[in-house]
């Protein structure tokens, strides 16, 4: 089990600037088309100066107001340099900006050994001149939310997440502002007030974030190792529910939070999903499965969901669901998608999410891609494999050769014609009747259980070959009928087969 410091420092953005806490200071940046505060120091706040306030009116309620322009680039390289002053504690470590820190160590909690680190930290940066608070919990999430909105240094006990959050206002849960407005009508303030509700009566009322920090004030967090090594964060994770769940709506609202943190780990670990595994757990102890395709690598909630509610829509639940987990079940390295100038996804993005669709609602054996196989019969000429994307073919030194010819610039290199064959064939061919005519050509054919007569009547084409194995020798023809259908026939031994027809 890993423990979490968080250090919040609240000016630190402009005690990197060589400003104190005692003189009315002001960070600004251009923001809606005009300068305004993002931090300021006490003097200045308790003259009037608020976060946001345009420049304009934070000097005419503060004349003396002094201000420092956003270097952001500078400012990340500081707060990186800063956190790993604090390497010390442990290797694990990273910046968050704007003004937090974050240290990592596994192990059991040790209060005595928590405490040393925790005094250690704090001279350490007191001594590089900022202001700090700090908080260590079984997670960062809450420990930087108790660091920035506590109100004094904490120590907290394993599990005592739920407990330490309840004073804190619900603002310091990161709530949309629609959730906030619905959430003080009802008169809740606080996150305990919040964490008091049944998930039931918060699911399909407040958005997916609202869901997540409904989560989070009951003290139920996916951990996510923020500084932890690439390869050590586990693609796992699973959320147990207090109110059982018996319909997929509710279910899928949580899978999307549940995503939402699986991307986020798919992101530290430089990785995407191909494949995810669902697992519902029953209350009666059964756990239902299911295994989705993703086809292309992803790792946006926002390709995953609609392929994982198909599936949900097209299965019955086998009881009420006390908990549930996802898996990325065949991780595969991360490549941001290629954009074109209008910054689309490319095609083949678009064709592998409807193959894993069609995977999905068909099974795995159910959809081939099919390439030719040197064999002279054919309905033996091709085979299916896996309908991935083909591989992009190379330029050999003949193709740059005969690139640079500039008779093929003008007028292109002529190509061979190949025989026309139909997109559907029957395997095995059909036996069907035939009258010929004039010169052994087909005349009238019995299709569909009646005779009919055949036009534009082409061939023959002699196919023949295969002594070595099953020798055969075959007659050709292509013809259209009195419906309007295009065959494909031909002739062997005195008779007459059905190879295939166009639609």
């Amino acid at each position: 089990m890993s423990r979490f410091l968080a250090a919040h420092l609240p000016l630190f953005r402009l005690e990197r600037c060589g400003h104190g806490a005692d003189a009315p200071v002001a960070l600004i940046a251009e923001q809606k088309s005009a300068l305004r505060v993002l931090v300021a120091t006490p003097p200045a706040l308790a003259q009037g100066v608020a976060v946001g306030m345009t420049l304009a009116a934070a000097k005419a309620r503060c004349p003396t107001l002094a201000t420092e322009l956003l270097d952001a680039e500078a400012e990340a390289v500081d707060l990186q340099a800063l956190a790993e002053r604090l390497s010390l504690l442990s290797p694990l470590l990273a910046a968050l900006p704007p003004e937090g820190l974050t240290v990592e160590w596994g192990g059991d909690a040790n209060p005595v050994a928590e405490r040393a680190a925790l005094r250690r930290a704090r001279q350490r940066l007191e001594g590089l001149g900022h202001r700090v608070q700090i908080v260590i919990a079984d997670d960062p999430t809450t420990a930087h939310l108790l660091a920035r909105w506590g109100p004094a240094d904490a120590l907290l006990p394993p599990g005592g997440a739920a407990e330490a959050l309840a004073p804190l206002p619900l603002a310091a849960l990161g709530l949309p502002l629609e959730d906030l407005a619905l959430l003080g009508g009802l008169g809740l303030r606080t996150a305990g007030e919040l964490a008091g509700l049944p998930l039931s009566s918060v699911i399909g009322r407040l958005s997916p974030a609202g869901v997540a920090a409904h989560r989070r004030a009951r003290g139920r967090i996916n951990p996510l190792p923020l500084a932890a090594p690439a390869g050590a964060v586990e693609l796992c994770l699973r959320l147990d529910l207090d109110d059982p769940i018996e319909e997929a709506e509710p279910l899928l609202f949580l899978l999307r939070g549940l995503l939402g943190d699986l991307a986020e780990r798919l992101a530290l670990r430089g990785a995407a999903a191909t494949a995810l595994t669902v697992s519902l757990h029953l209350e009666s102890g059964a756990t239902q499965e299911l295994r989705l395709r993703l086809g292309a690598p992803t790792r946006d909630p926002n390709r995953m969901l609609p392929l994982l509610r198909e599936r949900l829509h097209r299965i019955e639940l086998g009881g009420a669901i006390g908990a549930l987990s996802v898996e990325v079940a065949e991780p595969a390295p991360w490549s941001p998608p290629a954009r074109d100038l209008f910054d689309r996804r490319r095609a083949d993005e678009a064709r592998a999410s409807l193959l894993a669709r069609l995977h999905d609602a068909l099974g795995a054996t159910a959809l081939l891609r099919p390439h030719h196989v040197d064999r002279h019969r054919p309905e033996r000429a091709w085979a299916g494999e896996d309908p991935a994307p083909p591989p992009r073919a190379t330029q050999g030194p003949l193709e740059a050769a005969l690139a640079e010819d500039p008779v093929q610039e003008q007028m292109g290199w002529p190509t061979e014609r190949l025989p026309d064959r139909p997109p559907l064939l029957l395997d095995p061919p059909r036996t069907l009747e035939l009258r010929r005519g004039e010169g052994g050509r087909p005349q009238v054919i019995h299709l569909d259980g009646r005779w009919q007569e055949l036009r534009d009547v082409c061939g023959p084409e002699r196919i023949s070959g295969e002594w070595w194995e099953d020798a055969f020798a075959r007659e050709y023809w292509t013809a259209h009928t009195d419906a309007g259908q295009r065959l494909w026939i031909y002739l062997e031994d005195g008779q007459c087969f059905l190879q295939g027809l166009w639609d």
